[in-house]
């Protein structure tokens, strides 16, 4: 049955990550040093290590789990409506490695205020695999906007296709 192969390679991913996550000491001592700076910050007992190092291991296993995934599949393109998730994401960086065209339908205008689409910079130049090769926008000034936002990655496409559920009425 592929959904318990699927199961079972899952788990075998997962399992694989959190080997190389226990012999990393130098990215949990960073993990450490993020969790008391939160704790500091937010004045709040709350153990940020293990939610900061289940994000980790979770988005690293589904990374190597969708790769594999993909390649069983032969996908010709994955379309998400939301790229600023881990698991979306792990997505992203197996299709876009595998050469497969990733594309974003935007759920939403894009404005300065939502931080997924604004005030990137160049801190985003080495992440290329992590967003999607296309992005579909509604408005011509969302493509310019994006344009100016995501310049560090010259090879996202920023497409104007509109609204596809308003455009049927």
């Amino acid at each position: 049955d592929a959904t318990l192969k699927s199961d079972k390679n899952k788990r075998f991913y997962k399992s694989i990550v959190q080997r190389k996550f226990i012999k990393n000491k130098q990215l949990q001592l960073q993990l450490s040093d993020v969790n008391k700076y939160l704790q500091c910050e937010t004045a709040r007992d709350f153990d940020f290590y293990s939610f900061l190092s289940n994000q980790v291991i979770e988005c690293a296993s589904s990374y190597l789990f969708y790769k594999w995934y993909l390649k069983q599949r032969r996908f010709k393109s994955i379309l998400s409506y939301c790229y600023y998730n881990n698991s979306t994401m792990a997505l992203f960086k197996a299709a876009n490695e595998l050469k497969i065209p990733t594309i974003e339908y935007q759920h939403s205008q894009v404005t300065s205020n939502h931080f997924a689409y604004s005030n990137w910079g160049n801190s985003i130049a080495n992440s290329t695999t992590l967003f999607p090769s296309k992005i579909w926008v509604w408005r011509d000034s969302d493509v310019l906007f994006l344009k100016k936002e995501f310049s560090a990655l010259p090879n996202i496409q920023i497409l104007k296709g509109g609204n596809v559920f308003i455009s049927q009425f």
